[in-house]
């Protein structure tokens, strides 16, 4: 109970994270929920298999989607059945690693697999609509997320910390309201328009 209820505690955390990188730094994700639960699943799993796991059942359900389409199936069923191949990886993955980490493979299927499917169906969409590069750029900063949500959650103090003063929830929630009402350039724009906002080295000004 005291480890369901840390990971609960620092749920909030793992959406404070997201909130900072979305909108202060500008990495995109898919979903607000999405890196946070990937991350809180991961915790009990070595950082190797979790990790392993976690890309390859996301490379072979986004390879997957596009022969999906072909079937012309409705939304439930077509969910269903990308849930059926998540599924699927995770027992593979689990019977694969079986030998190697026994308490890691009893954690495998705990990823979750709704969240997984639910990432591998906007991944598809994306890249139908803004291009294949751009869905990998979400994807990306999707795992980018997660990786430093995990690192958080991983940092014992603050786990302790959290299940000890369940209040500094209100720390979290003044902190959610802070990144929520910033409209300054984000950290991604003023890196990618340096090179625009930075003087010219030659003068600027027109030839005498």
């Amino acid at each position: 109970m005291r480890e369901a209820l840390t990971l609960t505690l620092l749920l909030p955390l793992g959406a404070l994270v997201t909130a900072v990188f979305r909108n202060i730094v500008g990495v995109q994700t898919f979903g607000t929920f999405t890196p946070s639960l990937l991350a809180m699943s991961l915790v009990d799993i070595a950082p190797r298999v979790g990790l392993t796991v976690l890309v390859c059942v996301l490379c072979a359900g986004v390879a997957v989607r596009p022969l999906i389409e072909r079937l012309r199936l409705h939304a439930v069923s077509r969910l269903g059945l990308i849930l059926v191949i998540v599924v699927a990886c995770l027992v593979a993955a689990a019977s694969l690693f079986a030998g190697v980490d026994g308490r890691a493979t009893s954690h495998v299927v705990l990823l979750p697999v709704v969240v997984l499917s639910m990432t591998i169906e906007r991944f598809y969409l994306v890249a139908t609509e803004d291009g294949a590069a751009y869905a990998v750029r979400v994807l990306s900063g999707t795992l980018l997320v997660t990786a430093c949500c995990f690192a958080v959650f991983k940092i014992g103090p603050l786990r302790r910390g959290m299940l000890l003063f369940p209040e500094s929830l209100l720390v979290v929630s003044a902190l959610l309201i802070v990144t929520g009402t910033y409209t300054g350039y984000r950290l991604s724009e003023l890196i990618r328009f340096s090179d625009i906002a930075a003087p010219d080295g030659c003068g600027g000004g027109p030839a005498a």
